[in-house]
């Protein structure tokens, strides 16, 4: 990240609209810092305890069942990329797992990526 700070679009605290202006070099592009922000949820990840009588232990499914893994954006200039957002449910029997492949997809398909 170091050797490319030079080259990463920056803005005045306070004042979103005023880019900090930095020498460019002829024929190199600027770029923009985009993070990737995921958050997974699993149907059978909550309380491990609840009411039921005294002594006995509460009936718990043997897995963590299905799953649903939520990926986003969040873009340096544009802020969340709403229309970048992908869901998946995963577990057995549905649409496999998050990888980079699917990542990769995920950025190319965004309009400014494709200039």
């Amino acid at each position: 990240m170091e050797r490319y700070r030079s080259r990463l679009v920056e803005y005045e605290v306070g004042d979103i609209t005023k880019e900090v202006l930095k020498q460019q070099q002829p024929g190199i592009r600027k770029l923009v810092l985009c993070a990737h922000d995921k958050s997974t949820m699993q149907a059978n990840d909550g309380m491990k305890a609840g009411w039921g009588p005294e002594g006995e232990q509460p009936l718990l499914k043997k897995g963590p069942g299905r799953g649903s893994h939520r990926s986003d954006i969040i873009c340096s200039t544009f802020g969340w990329l709403k229309e970048a957002g992908q869901q998946l449910e995963y577990g057995k029997n549905y649409d496999g797992y998050w990888t980079g492949e699917l990542f990769v997809k995920q950025v190319s398909q965004l309009s400014f990526c494709k200039q």
